[in-house]
């Protein structure tokens, strides 16, 4: 698994953040595999940066990671 750095974590933020629409849509994607397992290891390890999480937080997406405390 590859070393994250809040900067890796903001860039997979982006990525989530640029498909909010097709996540949380009743039926649609699942967030793909990489990704998920990249923001939940940000978000266990403390290295997301707050805004990242902020944001995660405002779209709802926090939602879909269980590691969210």
């Amino acid at each position: 698994m590859a070393l994250l750095e809040s900067d890796g974590c903001q860039a997979k933020v982006d990525m989530l953040l640029s498909m909010t629409d097709r996540l949380l849509k009743a039926g649609g994607m699942l967030v793909p595999l990489d990704i998920g397992r990249d923001i939940e290891l940000c978000l266990a390890r403390g290295i997301m940066s707050a805004s990242g999480r902020a944001e995660m937080e405002r779209t709802k997406l926090i939602r879909l990671f269980p590691v969210n405390e």
